[in-house]
């Protein structure tokens, strides 16, 4: 039967089949760009998770059980609305509330019902190591990866469950909580170890506006609230005000043009109607410092998804560092003095004064050295300096003979002037550190050659020393008048103005040929620098005065980008 006898025109029929074809077509090249938009939206979503599991670690080291359970519960949602049920940072997030439920609130059932969901997608999940107590580890390897029913949901506290007795379950598998003001604002922290907290990203992509938080301790009635910025290449701080939120929340915005590659320093303030500072977090001299990068581009620690603590870890263990060190900072300007001597060599040649011809010569250079010197430290691990050398030397005559009389005198001293290029490395605590140096200069440095006999001639004034092979006085033999070589030593840092030092180097002259081995101990003084970050207080010392170990951001989140909130370790175990 053909097209015309069902009605159909050829002309339909071939457009019909166009149509069926650019459909699938269609269809074919729309799926893969929804596939990829969809694996965009995961991945921003499981950043998400990550932010709230660290910011709820924050808390749960802080004892703020109630904010560390509202926070991974957001976390749950978040990855129930993406789909991301199977991920292992849902299974992580599982594994916290479970150390939550049972660490704040005594709750083994609730506890070992999140742990059984955890090994439910993560057979090999293990407890995250900051968390892990022999209690917690116990109940957590008597929960069984089989679960019956998750832990039931809960009402949601908002506007419209206050109005209905009978709420609508969540997809969550544990309660969630709200603010009552939007569920992308978390609440405050519910205990603060500082007057002003701020969550201060570690590095940033450039080019990109980017939000801080900050949260003010309960009874400081702050006006307002200051985000201060330097970028590269400034002297003055920039400042911008912060905004309050409903929730209460302060939040200052970092525009993108001022976002560009190298560090950012900033600091906050909180001030009174009157202008009077009332807290701070960071000062003009300590800042906190923000890496501006692209992602990927190196410099940072790298993360560890499976113990989002590890980072608030390791920037505890360098504040720590930073505040036991008490040497010289960059910008540091020192004068030293050095006592040493060296030892020479010179190849055969003619003596400096008499020039009578000698054979090469082995012997200590001068009876001992002084070495002044300036030095400016440009960086923490790079100084440079300028170090005099004055070499001493004794005279010495032939017993029994002066010789014949001749113009002149034998030098008695040496000297030399040498640029030092230093670069530096800590060792142990970082206040001993070890140096190597490249250096040049000119001078005059001399290897004594000690009286010598010379041969006996007889003539017609009878016999007696031959002038012109004895050295009735001690002369020399010259190394100079380029002057270049290495050196290497150890300083050890008695305070950041006083550091005593010990090295050695071997220098090398021409067009006098010679070189030199030499050593030298030195007491340095030095003067300004910036300042070091300040030391860690005793618990309780400073409170409500905005006065503190430095920055301390440990609750605050960025709403924005995923930074880690970082930790101040005078506030450790509050």
């Amino acid at each position: 039967m053909g097209t015309k006898e069902l009605g159909w025109s050829a002309a339909k029929f071939s457009a019909v089949r166009f149509l069926a074809l650019a459909l699938s077509v269609s269809t074919a090249a729309v799926a893969p760009l929804a596939h990829a938009a969809n694996a965009v939206d995961a991945k921003k979503t499981r950043d998400k998770v990550v932010e709230y599991n660290q910011q709820a670690l924050v808390s749960y080291e802080a004892k703020d059980f109630e904010t560390a359970k509202s926070l991974l519960n957001k976390a749950l949602k978040e990855a129930k609305q993406a789909g991301l049920d199977d991920d292992k940072m849902t299974a992580r997030t599982y594994l916290h509330l479970g150390a939550v439920y049972w660490t704040g609130f005594q709750d083994r059932g609730q506890a070992s019902q999140n742990f059984s969901l955890a090994k439910k997608i993560r057979p090999d999940i293990q407890l995250t190591p900051s968390i892990e107590t022999p209690d917690l580890k116990s109940i957590f390897d008597s929960a069984s990866a089989e679960v019956e029913t998750a832990p039931a949901p809960a009402p949601v506290k908002t506007a419209s469950s206050k109005s209905s007795s009978h709420p609508q379950p969540r997809a969550a598998a544990v309660p969630v909580e709200s603010t009552g003001e939007g569920d992308d604002e978390p609440a405050l922290p519910s205990t603060m170890s500082a007057p002003l907290m701020c969550g201060v990203p570690e590095a940033v992509p450039p080019g990109k506006d980017m939000s801080i938080r900050c949260a003010l301790k309960p009874g400081i009635n702050a006006k307002v609230v200051q985000l201060h910025y330097r970028v590269p290449g400034e002297e003055a701080y920039q400042v911008t005000q912060m905004k309050k939120t409903p929730v209460g929340w302060w939040v200052g915005v970092l525009p993108g043009h001022v976002m560009k590659a190298g560090t950012l320093q900033i600091y906050f303030d909180a001030r009174s109607s009157a202008d009077k500072e009332l807290a701070t977090n960071g000062q003009v001299d300590s800042p906190s410092i923000i890496a501006v990068r692209q992602k990927g581009s190196g410099g940072g620690r790298g993360g560890d998804e499976d113990d989002p603590m590890k980072r608030i870890r390791d920037e505890q263990r360098d504040a720590e560092y930073e505040a036991g060190l008490h040497r010289r900072r960059q910008g540091a300007v020192w004068v030293g003095v050095g006592f040493g001597s060296g030892f020479g060599y010179a190849p055969a040649g003619k003596l400096e004064w008499r020039k009578i011809q000698v054979s090469a010569v082995t012997a200590p250079v001068g009876m001992f050295h002084l070495l002044p010197e300036v030095g400016f430290l440009w960086s923490e691990n790079f100084a440079l300096a300028a170090q005099g050398i004055i070499e001493f030397i004794r005279q010495d005559q032939l017993q029994g003979d002066s010789g014949p009389t001749y113009s002149g005198a034998p030098a008695n001293f040496g000297w030399a002037l040498l640029g030092r290029a230093i670069f530096l490395t800590d060792l142990g605590s970082g206040n001993f550190q070890f140096s190597f140096a490249g250096e040049a200069g000119a001078g005059y440095l001399r290897i004594p050659v000690a009286p010598l006999k010379g041969k006996t001639v007889t003539d017609d004034q009878g016999t007696h020393l031959d002038p012109g092979s004895t050295i009735y006085k001690t002369d020399t033999r010259l190394i100079g008048t380029g002057l270049a070589g290495v050196s290497a030593g150890f300083t050890y840092h008695i305070s950041r103005h006083f550091a005593l030092a010990v090295d050695g180097r071997v220098l090398m002259g021409v067009p006098s040929f010679g070189a030199m081995l030499e050593g030298w101990a030195s007491a340095q003084l030095a003067f300004g620098g910036r300042a070091g970050p300040a030391q860690a207080v005793e618990e309780g010392e400073g409170e409500g005065e905005g006065e503190g170990p430095g920055p301390s951001n440990e609750a605050a989140p960025s709403s924005d980008s995923p930074p880690e909130p970082s930790s101040d370790p005078s506030s450790e175990g509050e």
